[in-house]
């Protein structure tokens, strides 16, 4: 599973980013053209990712088979779901509880994030005061 980010921090440094030519007396300005280039297409990938509130449309997009996933159905209800290829109905949403919904029922879905992982070592502390 993919990791977040701060986007905007990633945007600062990529438009901060530089590069001093040297020992080069032609194609510094290819050079230049060629870096400033770059920096927009990277920049333009992290402005098309989509953030962690982002619902992506079943009707744009499906989500890998058998990846987990929070789907939203038409009355806004959300479920930890999966999508798989059933050999009678073809491809359904099955929730992580063992009910199945049928595709038309779940209209956006969006990645999940990955669990929380304490920093503290303390096994025996579970009352996380």
């Amino acid at each position: 599973m993919s990791r977040l980010i701060d986007a905007d921090t990633l945007i600062k440094e990529i438009e901060s980013l530089s590069v001093h030519i040297t020992g080069v007396r032609i194609g510094k300005g290819v050079l230049a053209d060629s870096m400033k280039e770059y920096k927009k297409s990277v920049l333009r990938i992290i402005d098309e990712q989509p953030t962690a509130s982002d619902w992506i449309p079943c009707s744009e997009r499906l989500p890998e088979e058998y990846t987990e996933v929070l789907g939203c159905d038409y009355e806004g209800d959300i479920y930890v779901v999966e999508l798989y290829k059933d050999y009678v109905f073809g491809k359904i949403w099955k929730q992580w509880n063992g009910g199945d919904l049928k595709l038309n029922v779940i209209i956006a879905w969006q990645p999940l994030t990955e669990p929380y992982k304490q920093e503290d070592k303390k096994v025996n502390d579970k009352s996380g005061l």
